[in-house]
């Protein structure tokens, strides 16, 4: 049996549960609401209610009138409080859901514009440092004095020495030459 066809049976398994859970529910509440009329009295109470309103037929209009009159706007307003908390729950949520995204994405966008800032002007000031340098040095005709252009040389020369090793003494003339000049 496939995945798909699993998860098919399985969701009326799971209505079919979730029914009867609610109907069991149900009828818990209905006997929870009759047992508690039968204690307090209240079958007896609207039986005798009913025979007063059939032996006075104008009170009973008035009763009807007066909770027709009256409940009306009770329930219409009860439907309206309720109605009201839902959608102002749900549109809450909706609401600052739309917010957060709102500034989120603000955020991030700040954030990142000000590492591409950071990153610009970084790599601008590397730049203009190391290109100063080199004119500096040029125009002086003498090597750099800066301590982070000597820091740079000796790592750059230690390579140099890895990657290239010593010739054999019959280039030493050789050597001597490349090395006077190479500035």
């Amino acid at each position: 049996m496939s995945e798909t066809e699993t998860s098919q049976s399985s969701k009326p398994e799971i209505l079919v549960w979730f029914f009867s859970r609610s109907f069991y529910l149900w009828q818990q509440i209905v006997l929870a609401a009759q047992q508690i009329m039968r204690e307090l009295h209240i079958y007896e109470f609207l039986d005798m209610l009913a025979v007063y309103l059939v032996k006075h037929p104008i009170m009973a209009l008035f009763l009807f009138a007066m909770v027709l009159c009256c409940g009306i706007p009770v329930l219409l307003f009860v439907v309206f409080a309720v109605l009201t908390v839902i959608l102002t729950f749900t549109g809450f949520i909706f609401i600052e859901g739309t917010i957060l995204t709102v500034g989120s994405i603000l955020l991030c966008g700040v954030l990142l514009g000000m590492v591409v800032v950071m990153v610009a002007v970084a790599a601008t000031l590397g730049v203009a440092y190391f290109g100063f340098m080199k004119t500096y040095g040029l125009l002086q005709s003498s090597s750099e004095n800066s301590p982070l252009s000597q820091y740079l040389s000796s790592i750059l020369m230690k390579r140099e020495l890895q990657v290239c090793p010593r010739k054999s003494q019959m280039n030493a003339g050789q050597q001597q030459y490349d090395d006077h000049h190479e500035d």
